[in-house]
């Protein structure tokens, strides 16, 4: 019983992440096929860059999961995770704000003039991740009180979104499709995570 428990709990956190890696890599593909190899460069610097953004959330949901897994009073944590969410939530609006304005001028001077229009796309990526960032708290919340489900089901609906937008968006936009698809996708994730 401990074992079948284990995989099934297991499965549904394998899924949930499987399914989180395709939506971070589906767009790759999409633009690739679409735009060809420069354009992926500059789309893929964009992409990496965002995911710099959300090493904050993702630090402090691996030190959280094992505080919200103790059986304790779970309207206390909560609570706890709510108010931590806040926090997060102010942090990464405040650097995304200085992000977002000095995206352009760091990018040059960093990678060169030639990634200079990946800063376009970095800043459509940028609304949605703040939000985003917000939902790995909630979601270590979920996973530590039994509600992985959810989370898997957070994660599927990134992906038909990220299938269904890539397809219409990328061929005609290219990476400013890309950047708007994967930033709707994000958008529905964090509702759907923070609304149910």
């Amino acid at each position: 019983s401990e074992i079948k428990f284990f995989l099934s709990w297991g499965g549904i956190a394998y899924f949930a992440n499987f399914f989180q890696f395709l939506c971070y890599r589906l767009d790759f593909w999409f633009v690739e096929f679409y735009s060809g190899l420069e354009a992926l460069g500059i789309y893929s610097l964009s992409v990496n860059l965002i995911q710099i953004f959300w090493l904050l959330p993702n630090s402090i949901s691996v030190v959280l999961f094992p505080y919200l897994s103790e059986k304790n009073n779970t309207k206390l944590k909560e609570e706890k995770t709510l108010i931590l969410g806040r926090i997060i939530f102010t942090m990464l609006a405040f650097i995304g704000t200085i992000a977002l304005i000095t995206s352009s001028l760091l990018i040059t001077f960093f990678y060169g003039k030639d990634f200079a229009s990946s800063s376009s796309v970095f800043n459509i990526l940028l609304i949605s991740s703040v939000p985003y960032g917000l939902i790995t708290v909630y979601a270590s919340f979920l996973a530590a009180n039994g509600m992985q489900i959810k989370n898997m089901r957070a994660s599927f609906l990134g992906l038909i979104s990220t299938i269904i937008l890539d397809a219409l968006m990328i061929p005609k936009y290219g990476i400013i499709g890309a950047a708007f698809a994967s930033s709707i996708s994000y958008f529905l994730t964090s509702i759907y995570v923070i609304f149910t």
